[in-house]
């Protein structure tokens, strides 16, 4: 059978086809808790209409999966599993990472490569036209649009002073000030800039939502922790070599940077082939490990290190050399993959501070005082979430983030502390958020917490969901040797709710 189209009513967030008798979904955004429960039916009615022995999936266009939009693909798979089987394919890296931590790749039939990808034309939508891509050298800067206070250090105050960078006074939601800046839009690798030199305290973020600035908060998480990561890479590399005693040997004689440069120089063909080797050694030995983040590290690798490497590479002292470089390669490649989990993590606790937000506006709003069981369906629809969002500008009811930075990135003997905070107003709404964060752990094995959640659609389960993504960062945190602390507590003073996460990296 051919490809059959139909007229749909579905959001604009996933087009419908239907090729050899299967159905195929082809996803066009994020999903998250937002839109799980247009998603979910849309989808059902599809299944419903006609019975289809699988399901095709397509996630290529999807940026983020969060737990609730994970626990939509469940309750979708537990409802029709007589009938229909899912199959998904072209998973981007960090939504595979949620069906990873949930411990659910095995349960969803995957496809790994896109080949294996039914050839369907998506629902026609225009765009905008895409010009050829300029060459490499002026290629525009990759920028963060996403409005923010951002709060210097005094290194950075002193730094903005010799630059002749102006500042301004911040006021900060609790009252007091600060000196920075508030941005917009900021380029990333500036960012990245302030906060690896030790020129940023920290960000605020003050919104009526998050969610609908969701990608942007999402890559400002991970260059904030990209950038912390690179930068302690080089003085952890450094003190490790110290162990060694050809570096040392080099260290204490000296060499000067010219001479290093020169020889480094010589070497370049030989230097290249062995960053290939170890390159490819890392990624092998490190299956979370990716070639971008990789090269980066290599990068940093200072022409001190090269210079021994090169030189009588088959001696017994140069091999144990290169079998640290590779040793701390493989050690801190993991460290790089933290930022995604961390951004996912973060991504959880907004939805959550988001959902009990607008439950509060929600249940203060005439048209839903007379019947209060309307308002998951009302928070569902857009205008009424747009009634609520211009409420609360008016009342100055704001969701509340806080990014802060304490120590130098620079120096790798003393931890560096990075909090996350999110506020938000009142408690309706809470309890499923309360539950996720205070880490009410059950008694069940993984295989067991995996078939509970498989049988349970209830919103319990989704909390589930959401608290194996948040076990799953802390055992990564454990094994990168970086603590890790969440805490949820009540401000009965100011009517909020506050939950935080704590890294000593």
């Amino acid at each position: 059978m051919g490809e059959r189209r139909f007229p749909m009513n579905l959001p604009s967030l996933v087009s419908f086809a239907e090729v050899g008798g299967m159905a195929v979904f082809t996803f066009l955004s994020a999903i998250g808790l937002t839109e799980s429960e247009n998603l979910k039916h849309a989808i059902r009615a599809h299944l419903k209409a006609k019975p289809y022995r699988e399901a095709h999936l397509r996630m290529d266009r999807v940026p983020h999966l969060d737990s609730s939009g994970l626990g939509l693909f469940i309750t979708l798979q537990h409802e029709f599993r007589e009938t229909t089987r899912f199959r998904f394919s072209g998973l981007r890296p960090n939504v595979r990472l949620v069906f990873q931590f949930s411990n659910l790749l095995n349960y969803f039939a995957i496809d790994e490569t896109p080949r294996d990808t039914p050839k369907v034309l998506d629902t026609p939508r225009p765009g905008p036209v895409i010009p050829a891509k300029p060459p490499k050298s002026t290629r525009p800067q990759e920028l963060l649009s996403i409005e923010a206070k951002y709060i210097l250090t005094d290194d950075g105050s002193h730094y903005c002073a010799q630059k002749q960078i102006p500042v301004q006074d911040l006021r900060l939601y609790r009252g007091s000030t600060a000196v920075g800046f508030t941005w917009t839009t900021v380029s990333a690798a500036l960012l990245e800039r302030f906060v690896t030199h030790g020129l940023l305290a920290g960000m605020e973020l003050e919104r009526t939502e998050f969610l609908d600035k969701r990608d942007q908060i999402l890559r400002m998480t991970e260059v904030v922790f990209d950038g912390i990561a690179m930068k302690r890479f080089r003085p952890l590399l450094k003190l490790k070599l110290m162990e060694d005693d050809s570096y040392r040997s080099l260290v204490s004689k000296g060499v000067s940077p010219a001479g290093l440069r020169a020889a480094v120089q010589e070497h370049s063909a030989t230097i290249e082939r062995l960053k290939a080797e170890i390159e490819g050694a890392v990624l092998l030995r490190s299956p979370a490990g990716s070639q971008p983040k990789t090269n980066r590290l290599l990068g940093l690798v200072d022409d001190s290190v090269w210079f021994l490497l090169v030189q009588s590479q088959s001696t017994p002292g140069n091999r144990v050399l290169r079998q640290r470089v590779l040793d701390a390669l493989v050690a801190y490649s993991g460290r790089l993959e933290l930022s995604e989990a961390i951004a996912l993590n973060l991504m959880e606790f907004l939805q959550q501070a988001e959902k009990a937000h607008f439950l509060n506006l929600a249940v203060r709003d005439p048209f839903t005082r007379k019947n209060p069981r309307s308002i998951p369906e009302l928070l569902a629809d857009p205008a009424f979430r747009e009634r609520l969002v211009s409420k609360a500008k008016l009342q100055n009811e704001y969701l509340i983030m806080n990014i802060s930075l304490d120590g130098n990135p620079h120096d790798s003997l003393k931890g560096l502390v990075v909090e996350v905070a999110v506020r938000n107003k009142g408690v309706v709404g809470n309890s499923l958020r309360a539950e996720n964060l205070a880490m009410k752990s059950r008694p069940q094995t993984p295989r067991g917490w995996e078939a509970s959640l498989l049988e349970d659609s209830s919103d319990s389960a989704l909390s589930d969901l959401s608290l194996v993504n948040l076990n799953a960062l802390k055992d990564l945190c454990r094994d990168q040797g970086i603590a890790i602390e969440t805490n949820l507590i009540r401000d009965e003073r100011s009517d909020e709710t506050v939950a935080s996460m704590k890294l000593i990296l």
